[in-house]
């Protein structure tokens, strides 16, 4: 058996509401065994005209102390995006055979950068 080389062509895509400046952050995990991972702000679907506003994040690798901008059009990216035969970086929340529940990994919070609330494209490859 030969090893695949590039990541699946359909990945799960989800949007995810994220408050304005003023509001709570928004925690965004995972909800697919994930090995690639993209999250990068994007337009409402039915919106004719689109302002980026740009976002804060947290990640839980500093306990969601530390804030970073993640600037309209940059694309926030983690795991191994070739698709070789590594450990998965992300796993959805799960209940294990003993009924305990496993929480998904979390990806980051997110922040609207402005007053203004706007959402986040999330590209998940397995």
């Amino acid at each position: 058996m030969t090893e695949p080389t590039t990541r699946q062509t359909n990945p799960k895509r989800t949007l995810v509401d994220v408050n304005a400046s003023g509001g709570a952050l928004v925690l965004i995990s995972a909800s697919k065994f994930a090995k690639y991972v993209e999250i990068q702000e994007c337009p409402p679907e039915d919106s004719v005209t689109y302002a980026p506003q740009g976002l804060i994040i947290t990640l839980p690798d500093d306990g969601y102390v530390y804030e970073y901008p993640l600037l309209p059009g940059q694309i926030w990216s983690g795991g191994d995006d070739t698709y070789r035969a590594k450990l998965g970086f992300a796993i959805p929340a799960m209940t294990d055979p003993a009924n305990n529940t496993i929480a998904a990994t979390p990806y980051m919070k997110v922040i609207s950068a402005t007053g203004t609330a706007t959402q986040v494209m999330v590209t998940e490859w397995s």
